[in-house]
Formats: structure tokens, C-alpha cells, sequence
């Protein structure tokens, strides 16, 4: 489960990489979006890149930063792989909304009970504690232990030091930078990119951690 602070390109570039690992592994992976399949309903594995592009999702509005070149250079690489199947979880059909995902991620699991799912979404969704007193779609996976093994389960979030995202925090869409800063890790280490496990122990709402010292904006999805 990959967290990400939307209209980002490093957690969707990250989690494409992770998928070939494991269909290179494994022969197979799934990649689910926090995407509406009602937005995607004419999709398949075989689509362009032109094609992605007129799907409702990627047509709508830009107002959120997930329709940008990011997803959807995201899902074009998948489409590139038969090992890689591309799934949307994001129904929205009952209250409250990680339910719905919780339910959509149990189709795709009884669907493909020996495929590892990769899962790209907000980084409040795949915490493994509740936020403000709300279970969040991490919350329900792990305690499902008849159909997940919470041993098993990756609660990966991103952190960076500076750069520029593209997103909505209240205010509308804007183009954000962020000013560098001292922290924990380029305090300590030369490397400009980082995966591990958990280093903070009052954080036990993820597993691992991305890191990169540079987070990019993800661009608004030229000829639309």
C-alpha cells in the first residue's frame, strides 16, 4: 500500500517499479488506483496512451492533481506488461468511503487470491490507524484476517524534503513548493533516495518509508 500526497510523480513512478519486481518474481501483479471505475468503465490492458487520456477520468476536470501526467503515464506503463493487471477501487458506493474501498479490494483479492496487489492512493488510506477517530482502508485490511495476512501487508509513505506538488489542500488546485529543511535522513545519509522499514517508533501507522529528497509536481495532461 503506497501512500502519496496527490499531484506527485515519485510514489506512482515508485510504484510501477515495484510491480515489475513482482511480476518478474511472481509472473503476475496487480496495481489498483484510488481511481472511480465508473471513470474508467471502457478501460482495458491494451489501451494507448491517447485512448487513457479520453477516459472520464483523465478527460474531467483537473481540480485534485490524481488526473494528471502522473497516473496516467502510470497506468500506460502497466499497459505495456500482460503481467501487470490494472484495477480501480474507488466506489464510492457506501458510507464511509474506506469501506467502499475495503470492500473493492476484497473482489479484487477473491478475483486473484494468489496475485499481490500493489495499491496507489492518498496517504490517509493506507494507514494501519485510525486518523481523527476514522478507520482508514489500511485499518480494515489488516483486521480482515481471514482473507489478509497482516504480516504481510505494506504500509509505505512517502517523505521528501523539498520541491513542488500539485494538489488541493483547501484552497483549490495550486502549484506548491517546498522549501528544504534539515531532517532525520539528510541529516544522516548522502543518498538522495531511500526505501526501508519504519524508523519512527510513534508512527506505527506505516510499515516502511519512501524517501526522496526531491518531490516533483505531477504536469496537467497536455492536449486535453
Amino acid at each position: 500500500m503506497i501512500g502519496e500526497m496527490h499531484g506527485t510523480n515519485e510514489p506512482a513512478e515508485f510504484a510501477y517499479g515495484i510491480c515489475k519486481l513482482i511480476y518478474k518474481k511472481e509472473g503476475k501483479v496487480i496495481m489498483a488506483m484510488e481511481i472511480p471505475p465508473s471513470q474508467m468503465s471502457e478501460f482495458h490492458g491494451e489501451m494507448s496512451i491517447d485512448q487513457l487520456k479520453n477516459m472520464s477520468f483523465f478527460a474531467g476536470e483537473y481540480s485534485s492533481g490524481m488526473n494528471g501526467e502522473a497516473w496516467l503515464n502510470l497506468i500506460s506503463k502497466c499497459n505495456e506488461h500482460e503481467n501487470i493487471i490494472v484495477e480501480f477501487f474507488d466506489h464510492q458506493k457506501v458510507s464511509p468511503r474506506d469501506s467502499s474501498m475495503y470492500n473493492a479490494l476484497l473482489e479484487i483479492r477473491n478475483n486473484h487470491p494468489k496475485t499481490k496487489i500493489v495499491t496507489l492512493s492518498g496517504n490517509l488510506h493506507n494507514r494501519l490507524e485510525p486518523f481523527n477517530g476514522k478507520k482508514m482502508l489500511g485499518v480494515y485490511l489488516k483486521n480482515d484476517t481471514i482473507n489478509f495476512d497482516p504480516k504481510k501487508i505494506m504500509s509505505i509513505m512517502h517523505y521528501f524534503n523539498q520541491g513542488t506538488m500539485m494538489n488541493n489542500i483547501g484552497n483549490g488546485l495550486e502549484l506548491r513548493t517546498i522549501e528544504p529543511k534539515e531532517d532525520i535522513f539528510n541529516k544522516t545519509l548522502s543518498a538522495k533516495m531511500l526505501f526501508c522499514e519504519n524508523i519512527f517508533e510513534d508512527r506505527n501507522y506505516m510499515t516502511h518509508i519512501l524517501y526522496t529528497d526531491k518531490v516533483t509536481h505531477s504536469e496537467k495532461i497536455s492536449n486535453r
